[in-house]
């Protein structure tokens, strides 16, 4: 007995045609597939869990929200070079104190807090002052942990790195 199958999937279901040159019958007659052959999702005996929802504490939250250089490449040295970035606080509370932008090697520079939900745009000042230097820049709002914040480890922007000119 030789026999030739062909699956064909066409809206959904899965057609199996039938061909049989040693048996009657015609040719090619359709044929849906064998329901209890299906492919059943076992079942653990566990209903899914729901995720416990993370609450956290109604504090502020610093974060970096964007940035940007000028100018941009690679420079001569003694080029000053401005940092804008937006710091947003995207916690469930208010910060009314000073918050401070800053790095390792950068003067930090501050301005007044931020409401819940508020955004404001900083400025830094870096001037590449030595010549063929490469150098690595981590820009970070509140850079002492002065402000108790819901996360701690979300207040550091993207790296920046300013090549000089030899």
């Amino acid at each position: 007995m030789h026999t030739k199958f062909s699956f064909i999937f066409l809206f959904g279901v899965l057609l199996i045609y039938t061909c049989n040159s040693k048996q009657g019958g015609s040719q090619n007659e359709p044929r849906t597939a064998d329901p209890s052959t299906e492919a059943v999702q076992p079942i653990s005996g566990e209903e899914p869990k729901e995720e416990e929802p993370i609450i956290s504490p109604k504090l502020p939250d610093m974060v970096i929200w964007s940035g940007s250089r000028s100018p941009g490449g690679i420079v001569s040295p003694g080029t000053k070079c401005t940092f804008t970035f937006e710091v947003r606080n995207i916690g469930q509370e208010s910060y009314n104190g000073t918050i401070m932008l800053g790095g390792p090697g950068i003067a930090a520079k501050g301005f007044s807090g931020l409401d819940k939900g508020e955004t404001k745009e900083a400025t830094v000042n870096f001037t590449a002052a030595s010549r063929g230097a490469k150098y690595e820049l981590r820009f970070t709002v509140d850079p002492d942990n002065v402000i108790r914040e819901s996360n701690e480890s979300n207040n550091a922007s993207q790296l920046y790195i300013i090549q000089t000119t030899n």
